[in-house]
């Protein structure tokens, strides 16, 4: 099978896995039967399952047997997981019945929507992450995968003080994507006495840019340069992939900081926060230009308070951008495994 025929597996599975996980009603129940469908008529994928059974498992009694608001205990070992959970979602398109019957203690919430979103997530998602990943797995082993020199260049633009945002990002997207796209970052593509100034300047040659915007990140010169030199191009928002923190991702930090991580943009109020913050960087500038009253003893403060107002004039473009373009929270991004940037990427 090419690698073509695998994307287009690899796509229509996401597709069908998504709907499914989004019931909430006994109206869209046929989304089961319609991903088992698809399952069942997808040979490589019922290879994979079929070279994962080891045993026949009694689905009915393990349902019996769940302690209440528990879900039920799945296999640590992947090959077996994928057979017990296809097992259960199996029976449940040959009895959709058996959905409200598997949900029903899986959330102490008197409305079924949640019963079933907690039993979608806890139980039947593993199985999907699995499959999935055995897909793009099969997709880089395809015999036609892309070289270095054709594959989409992914630049990722990010705050140092959020990099542990950034090392979950890179290392999810870096390994889906590796087959037809590869990322670049500084730490790892600036190398000794190489520029950081010419890497930054370097992002308008770059198919996509992946963009952590927080509070650290719209206080950073270098991270509104790279804003900078995107906005260079009158289309950068084709090219843009953004994802924008909430104070509450601060639980993703290594150590729990207190400092405000989310970039408030949503708000006049938080908008002006960042303008006078830049107002008063290009106040210091011009501070430190008047002290030393001689322009050729000041040439970097000059240099730096171009840029400076550079930023001050597109900054409040950028964050309207932001504003008006339709976002997803980063912790949606880690359900869904980075899936809207993948796709995005691999359109």
């Amino acid at each position: 099978m090419n690698k073509n025929e695998l994307k287009k597996i690899s796509i229509q599975f996401r597709m069908l896995a998504s709907q499914m996980l989004k019931i909430d009603n006994d109206s869209e129940l046929g989304y089961i039967n319609t991903f088992v469908d698809f399952i069942d008529s997808t040979p490589i994928i019922t290879k994979y399952i079929s070279n994962c059974h080891s045993h026949d498992y009694d689905i009915a009694a393990d349902m019996q047997a769940k302690q209440n608001w528990q879900p039920v205990s799945l296999p640590i070992k992947q090959n077996e997981l994928i057979d017990y959970v296809y097992q259960i979602i199996k029976s449940i398109s040959e009895n959709n019945n058996l959905l409200r019957a598997w949900s029903f203690y899986y959330s102490s919430s008197n409305k079924f929507a949640d019963k079933y979103q907690a039993f979608l997530r806890k139980t039947i998602e593993p199985f999907i992450h699995a499959i999935r990943s055995y897909l793009e797995l099969q997709l880089i082993d395809s015999n036609d995968s892309k070289s270095e020199e054709t594959k989409v260049k992914v630049f990722l633009s990010y705050c140092h003080l959020d990099d542990c945002i950034a090392n979950m990002v890179d290392d999810a997207i870096s390994e889906r994507i590796s087959s037809f796209g590869i990322i670049s970052r500084d730490v790892r593509d600036v190398k000794y006495k190489e520029s950081f100034r010419k890497f930054m300047e370097s992002i308008g040659q770059y198919d996509y840019v992946v963009m952590i915007v927080s509070d650290n990140y719209l206080r950073s010169h270098n991270c509104l340069y790279e804003v900078l030199e995107v906005m260079r191009d009158r289309n950068y928002g084709e090219k843009l992939l953004f994802l924008v923190l909430s104070d509450e991702d601060v639980v993703h930090y290594n150590s729990q900081s207190t400092s405000q991580i989310g970039a408030h943009i949503y708000s006049s109020e938080g908008q002006v926060s960042y303008i006078s913050y830049w107002k008063q960087q290009a106040n210091e500038l011009k501070r430190q230009i008047e002290i030393v009253n001689d322009p050729t003893l000041s040439i970097e403060q000059a240099k730096e308070l171009r840029i400076i107002t550079k930023i001050q004039l597109d900054l409040p473009e950028f964050m309207t951008y932001l504003r008006e373009h339709n976002g997803i929270a980063f912790s949606k991004l880690i359900e869904s495994n980075f899936d809207e940037i993948v796709d995005a990427i691999q359109q």
